[in-house]
């Protein structure tokens, strides 16, 4: 699905289609932006909250990676320090995966939406993968979710996972 970013006019956001698409479909979507080149997926981030179903969508992007021989980065944002949760969810992690070119990493920016994005500029990555949560009502209602931030702010393909 092709994005064209966010624009304000008289406080309209433009782009809800994709907004739309990414909170009612349920399965993967793929957003590419109107200015993004392609050369290939060599390099993919998949962006981790260190939760348990990040377990479920990592193996959906080691199958999506083998396709194409890509390097994997798994790739947490931090607001504060979280080197013990990481240890423990990376060794984790390596105890079942059965990727030779995956790697894990964290990072600590003010912002998660801006760290990622730094990150997979920095990284020269060609495709950020992230696992779409539903938002109970509460959480709708104060805040945004990354997933649309993100399928708005970045200059490269967004992967938008959704897991049954």
């Amino acid at each position: 699905m092709g994005t064209t970013g966010v624009s304000k006019s008289d406080g309209i956001i433009f782009g809800s289609n994709t907004e739309d698409d990414i909170e009612k479909v349920k399965k993967p979507i793929l957003c590419i932006p109107e200015n993004a080149n392609f050369s290939g997926f060599n390099k993919l981030v998949y962006g981790s909250d260190y939760l348990e179903e990040d377990k479920i969508a990592i193996q959906e992007v080691i199958s999506f990676a083998t396709i194409f021989d890509a390097r994997i980065d798994v790739v947490h944002v931090n607001l504060e320090d979280e080197d013990e949760k990481y240890k423990e969810f990376t060794e984790d992690l390596k105890s079942f995966i059965q990727y030779d070119k995956i790697s894990f990493s964290h990072k600590q920016y003010d912002k998660i939406g801006e760290g990622l994005n730094r990150y997979i500029l920095e990284e020269k990555a060609d495709l950020l993968i992230v696992f779409k949560r539903d938002l109970n009502f509460v959480k709708s209602i104060f805040s945004k979710s990354l997933t649309k931030i993100l399928a708005f702010t970045t200059d490269k393909p967004l992967l938008v996972l959704k897991l049954l």
